[in-house]
């Protein structure tokens, strides 16, 4: 239990950490991204309301000075002053240049690119390196490029760099959160330690009395010749509290049976072979119908008398809380997990009693059987299951006419 409360607690402290982790990170990037995008906009407004013909390069005279700037933007070397502002009535060699530079830079062919653009409805957007902005779309139409290579290389190392100091945070306060949760669920786990040693400390002191007034009930009843009203409501309150003294120590001494008895391979399939057996004369008298479906070797790796403690418990349950001419049925198989379904009728069974069915002392109210015992039998077996890395838990059928309840183990 105190393995199982200190994983949750990683758990819990880890994924808080992480959702916070991230809505950092993705807050800090979507902002930076947010300001750099504002100011290359900023940037293309200016370049279309200036006015600004093509860049100067896109002017010089000569074919040599010319082709000397394509060559140094297809390099990359002119990446700040790199634009482009095509417009509708612009023709010869500027625009064919533009074109050029423009085709070699964004691997692509330009004039199709200006083509898609102007078909889109949208006024802004990124290619290649490029972020363009469409000043004008109806004829003539005027379109503006601006090279970003710096400003987004900035936006994806921010990114990548806060993945990275991400990661490593995340892995630190793992670390840190595993050493320190023993000391932050220690308070808790000796509370329950406590309670575990005056539970067991009780029911054997408790035995020893109990034991005396049922052998002296006895006695009486032998050296009478007879029994009385009261002699076997004595008899029978004496039964009852020796049954609760031996589920409270059961219960108190499972975590220690855990941590102090070797796990070995147990077969699951002999296991609940016998418990039938235990429990079909009992269910025949009570004109119940016992059925199983279970399959050959399912083996887990456990306490053997746990185990049979978790059978024993589910049998008896399904035992007392089934009708006479009830049915009862076991399946035990192997899935993921060795699985443990047991189903019996029941007299109605409520959605409140559902969810409180694996409380300590809970009994259903209303209910036939809920005077034989004392709440204490599914407590336990959930504690088992919990114990080896499984659950148990219960599901109503037939409008509460019936209960399957599904236990899987390792």
């Amino acid at each position: 239990m105190i393995s199982n409360l200190r994983r949750r607690f990683i758990l819990i402290v880890m994924w808080s950490f992480l959702a916070v982790l991230l809505l950092i990170l993705l807050g800090v990037n979507l902002v930076n991204t947010r300001n750099v995008y504002v100011g290359i906009d900023r940037r293309l407004d200016y370049l279309a309301e200036s006015d600004m013909g093509p860049p100067v390069g896109m002017v010089m005279s000569t074919p040599q000075q010319i082709r000397s700037w394509v060559d140094l933007n297809s390099a990359g070397i002119m990446n700040e002053a790199s634009y482009f502002i095509f417009s509708g009535g612009m023709t010869g060699p500027i625009l064919n240049h533009q074109l050029e530079v423009l085709s070699a830079a964004a691997e692509l062919d330009a004039s199709a690119l200006i083509a898609s653009i102007l078909a889109d409805s949208r006024d802004r957007g990124d290619v290649g390196p490029y972020r363009y902005y469409v000043a004008v779309r109806e004829t003539p139409y005027k379109l503006v490029f601006l090279r970003c290579e710096t400003e987004f290389s900035s936006i994806r190392s921010l990114w990548d760099t806060s993945l990275l100091v991400g990661l490593i945070s995340f892995l630190l306060v793992l670390a840190m959160v595993t050493l320190l949760s023993g000391r932050a669920i220690r308070p808790f786990a000796e509370n329950i330690e406590s309670q575990r040693r005056f539970i067991s400390n009780a029911s054997h002191e408790l035995k020893t009395p109990l034991g005396v007034i049922i052998s002296d009930l006895d006695m009486q009843i032998m050296e009478d010749g007879k029994t009385s009203e009261w002699l076997e409501n004595a008899q029978l309150q004496a039964d009852h509290l020796s049954l609760l003294i031996d589920q409270l120590t059961t219960y108190s001494l499972l975590s220690e049976k855990k941590q102090h008895d070797a796990d070995l391979p147990v077969d699951l399939s002999a296991l609940g072979e016998g418990i039938l057996s235990d429990f079909r004369p009992l269910a025949l008298s009570r004109d119940q119908t016992v059925t199983a479906d279970i399959e050959p070797d399912v083996t887990v790796t456990g306490n053997e008398e746990a185990l049979r403690t978790l059978l024993s418990v589910l049998m008896d349950n399904a035992v007392k809380y089934t009708p006479e001419g009830g049915g009862i049925r076991l399946v035990i198989r192997q899935d993921k997990r060795a699985v443990i379904e047991l189903t019996n009728d029941c007299d109605g069974l409520t959605a409140p009693d559902l969810d409180r069915i694996f409380e300590r002392f809970y009994r259903a109210p209303g209910h036939r059987a809920a005077q034989d015992g004392h709440g204490l039998g599914l407590s336990i077996a959930q504690e088992i299951a919990s114990m080896y890395g499984g659950s148990i838990r219960a599901e109503t059928r037939d409008g509460g006419r019936s209960v399957t309840f599904t236990a899987e183990i390792g």
